[in-house]
């Protein structure tokens, strides 16, 4: 992949969240935990900053950025489960980068010899590649 390859590509092609949604799941999960904690004083600090705090509060605002991201309630927070998070990515991908993606896997496939093209030699390929990636 060229060093320069466009970064809405990446998570597609890695099948994995995007890093500003990686985070905000990383968050979510984190005062899911910190709203069911076994200590009192984290629960009523948590839960004070989420629904008492709101944007006064660094947990409020971090918890109102997660809903607006994933459209969601802020009584949705506790119980969001993460595989929501990942559909709420995947339903998001508009279908010309879902198949730039898949035209992109095939021609490294083909490049790493997996597949064969023989109208194509390797430098071709390359050059497909690296237009894909940057355009």
């Amino acid at each position: 992949m060229p060093a320069n390859t466009h970064f809405a590509l990446l998570p597609v092609l890695s099948n994995s969240l995007p890093v500003i949604d990686e985070l905000a799941k990383r968050s979510v999960r984190f005062r899911q935990r910190c709203l069911s904690s076994d200590s009192h004083l984290v629960r009523f600090i948590s839960y004070y900053g989420v629904y008492v705090g709101r944007m006064f509060s660094p947990i409020g605002q971090n918890v109102f950025l997660c809903c607006s991201r994933f459209r969601v309630s802020i009584d949705d927070i506790p119980t969001l489960p993460v595989s929501y998070i990942y559909r709420h990515w995947r339903s998001s991908l508009n279908s010309e980068l879902v198949t730039m993606t898949q035209v992109l896997l095939e021609l490294i496939s083909v490049r790493d010899g997996a597949f064969c093209m023989p109208e194509f030699d390797s430098m071709s390929v390359r050059q497909f590649i690296e237009c894909i990636c940057t355009n």
